[in-house]
């Protein structure tokens, strides 16, 4: 099944492949699209750990050069079996019903890609191409973790720069998603994760410190920044964002809260300077 948006094919599929050696995916896929640039109008990489620990991608063309596209994921197949990793890790229930795709597969369409209009396909691409950026080939779940407060916490930057109240936009954003957890259950799972984390408030207040001061002058942080402009100027939301960095990192909603609550904590002990 092959997914039909504006005239463009898009083909989506997950590589299952074992987080310890994403680098070798990646690298591989960057080859690739450096290859096709001239054949794709979009090349979008998330990351899951949904029934498995994978790398989802979307790649568009137009119906003339999608042989192309299928001929490439043909020879990742290929690369993907002569070069299988080692998966370490262990799903703990459902043998049958709820159990993991095989490692070292392709899986067609275990996720949807979304109708939207252009900036938002031009958001996705450059946030797949900042987010390898900064993740720099370091795919530990605490370098996913920093990565999301990394882009929050521009994101948030540029918000306050237009509305100039960056407690009310960490609100509203904080209230709509826990409307997925009881309140109980959201301040348990936030306490498991800092513990998990051994989250230090005062180091990841400095940290988000120097995020907010920074100054990047790299040509895709600039671009993504440029296109989160317009995105602000078409009234789109922090939350709704917010969701797309989220589907990219595969972090789930409780790490989600997590990066909120913790910009909401670093806000509040910068309140006069912020608000």
């Amino acid at each position: 099944m092959i997914h039909t948006e504006n005239g463009l094919i898009w083909n989506l599929f997950s590589i299952y492949y074992s987080r310890d050696s994403w680098k070798i995916i990646v690298d591989e896929l960057v080859d690739l699209k450096k290859k096709l640039t001239n054949e794709y109008v979009d090349f979008i990489i998330f990351f899951s750990k949904e029934k498995g620990e994978n790398i989802r991608v979307a790649i568009s063309s137009t119906a003339a050069n999608n042989i192309k596209i299928t001929y490439a994921i043909e020879y990742l197949n290929k690369f993907i079996k002569n070069t299988p990793s080692k998966s370490f890790y262990s799903f703990p229930y459902g043998k049958t019903l709820w159990k993991n795709h095989d490692n070292n597969s392709i899986v067609w369409n275990t996720f949807i890609k979304i109708e939207s209009y252009e900036e938002l396909n031009r958001f996705e691409q450059s946030n797949s191409n900042l987010l390898l950026e900064i993740l720099d080939n370091d795919y530990t779940s605490d370098n996913f973790l920093t990565a999301g407060l990394y882009l929050y916490i521009k994101i948030l930057k540029q918000f306050h720069i237009y509305q100039n109240n960056t407690n009310k936009i960490i609100t509203e954003a904080m209230e709509s998603l826990s409307d997925k957890f009881e309140n109980f259950e959201l301040r348990k799972i936030i306490d498991n994760i800092i513990s998990e984390y051994q989250i230090d408030e005062n180091t990841i207040f400095e940290i988000l410190d120097d995020f907010w001061h920074e100054s990047n002058d790299s040509p895709t942080f600039i671009e993504w920044s440029s296109i989160i402009n317009i995105l602000i100027e078409h009234k789109i939301n922090f939350m709704y964002i917010n969701q797309i960095i989220l589907d990219h990192l595969g972090l789930g909603y409780s790490h989600n809260m997590l990066i909120l609550e913790l910009l909401y904590r670093w806000n509040m002990s910068r309140y006069c300077e912020l608000n």
